[in-house]
């Protein structure tokens, strides 16, 4: 069945009992999953006016929407990621502002019809990343690198939350 993740335990009886520690991590990997695809299923069923300004920098609906894709987009690549070994040399600090404002101009003519299907693409993507994540692992990349899987993916989430949120605000207010 598609969206499916099934995980083994060798156990006597009671994997619960057993191995808690297995079953939590199991669990959160399917609240991260279940709120990626509840929040992707937001954003692709939003309507209005493109055009309408938003309360995030000088950008409209539009260009927050890129925003929000363009995040979706690098999804992938972070949560497979992994931070070098103790030792090695650093990398580059992330530049989240100058990454932002090159996606966003690299979606700018798009339509939204387009960052709706690249949301959802990634989304199903994700779900397969997350079924499987180590949660515990820091992440190698993105501004959250140094961070658990765990706490990056729930950092991206909070961040997406809050410009859908920010999005729906301008969408409403240009549909007054």
């Amino acid at each position: 069945m598609p969206g499916t993740a099934a995980h083994g335990d060798q156990s006597g009886h009671g994997i619960p009992i057993e191995h808690p520690a297995a079953v939590a991590a199991d669990l959160e990997r399917l609240c991260l999953r279940a709120a990626f695809a509840d929040m992707t299923a937001e954003i692709a069923g939003l309507e209005g006016s493109w055009d309408a300004p938003t309360g995030y920098l000088d950008w409209t609906a539009k260009d927050l929407l890129a925003h929000l894709s363009s995040t979706q987009a690098a999804l992938p690549a972070v949560a497979r990621s992994r931070a070098d070994p103790v030792g090695s040399t650093a990398a580059e600090p992330f530049d989240s502002d100058r990454w932002n404002a090159s996606q966003v101009r690299r979606r700018k003519d798009l339509p939204a019809a387009d960052l709706f299907a690249e949301l959802t693409t990634v989304g199903d993507e994700m779900d397969g990343l997350l079924a499987e994540l180590p949660l515990e692992e820091p992440i190698g990349s993105g501004p959250y690198a140094g961070a658990t899987a765990e706490s990056a993916m729930r950092s991206m989430l909070d961040h997406q939350r809050d410009h859908l949120a920010e999005l729906r605000r301008s969408l409403a207010a240009a549909s007054v």
